[in-house]
């Protein structure tokens, strides 16, 4: 919206910095869109994070492919992920034993604090 007594842009202010007030009678123009904060998207951001670069607004696909990249990473600094030469059975197997033996490691040390 323009203002009435300078022509500025005011948006969806009620004031102008010249004194102009939007009369009563004018109704506000909604836009409650937020965009996507990823390069070149055209949704609107659904969920506002933090990441390592300072907050983010994320539509639902870069909110998701952004945790998914932190898994993906997690799971090659831990060794979890499925190697080269590695069938699929021997990778949900050294899982299975990777899972055993933290929360074998976990449940002894939660027994040694309470003792």
């Amino acid at each position: 919206m323009q203002c009435g007594k300078c022509g500025g842009e005011i948006g969806n202010s009620k004031y102008c910095g010249c004194g102009w007030k939007r009369p009563a009678n004018v109704a506000f123009e909604s836009n409650p869109t937020v965009p996507c904060a990823h390069h070149a998207c055209t949704f609107t951001a659904k969920v506002k994070i933090q990441t390592k670069t300072g907050w983010a607004n994320l539509c639902m696909k870069h909110y998701d492919q952004h945790y998914a990249d932190e898994a993906h990473a997690n799971l090659d600094k831990y060794g979890m992920a499925k190697l080269p030469d590695e069938t699929t059975a021997e990778h949900v197997a050294r899982m299975r034993a990777f899972v055993r033996n933290g929360v074998r490691k976990f449940a002894n040390r939660r027994y040694e604090e309470a003792a």
